[in-house]
């Protein structure tokens, strides 16, 4: 779908899209715009090279049945909505090489129970990962995700997120530990 001699896809260039169902994206492109495949209901995996290198808001907004993705190293940071309302997602693990987790950028995963966050993240913004929105009593709500779980290291912005959210954290390691020297040569 997207030819192997493009170096940025452009924004809203596939938004809206029924037809699509998997996207392969070449190792050609650098940079992801602005809402390139908002709305592309019938999406629902989407494989994105290390050599993407920016990507920028709500480029999967409203992509219900976007299950799999596909993330290569090379992306610095999720940004804001990115997957705001892909509802087909139901696990994630963050790219090693992803720093920063913006605002709002898996909020309205209703049916995601497993995020894995590496230690190299450092920031994650408000109602970035276990929420959606929630309309009832005749108000807007920031509904919490039934038995979301955040897999990362202790120490991290992970553990940080969780516990100031009141989300569930399981530890697969510890980010403060040092290495144990076992020896020195002379």
């Amino acid at each position: 779908i997207v030819p192997n001699d493009v170096y940025i896809i452009d924004m809203y260039a596939f938004a809206g899209s029924d037809n699509l169902v998997t996207v392969k994206i070449p190792n050609s492109v650098k940079v992801i715009e602005v809402n390139a495949f908002e709305e592309c209901t019938n999406l629902t995996e989407i494989n994105i090279p290390g050599t993407v290198e920016k990507i920028h808001i709500f480029i999967f907004n409203g992509c219900k049945k976007l299950n799999k993705v596909v993330y290569g190293n090379g992306i610095k940071e999720i940004e804001s909505g990115t997957f705001y309302n892909c509802e087909g997602l139901t696990e994630f693990t963050i790219p090693n090489t992803v720093t920063k987790i913006d605002n709002h950028a898996f909020y309205g995963c209703k049916n995601m129970k497993k995020i894995t966050i590496p230690k190299g993240v450092t920031e994650i913004g408000e109602y970035a990962l276990g929420y959606y929105f929630a309309y009832y009593d005749n108000a807007v709500h920031y509904d919490k995700v039934e038995d979301f779980v955040i897999y990362g290291y202790l120490g991290t912005a992970g553990e940080k997120y969780a516990l100031d959210n009141g989300l569930k954290f399981v530890s697969i390691g510890d980010a403060r530990k040092t290495p144990k020297i076992t020896g020195i040569k002379s």
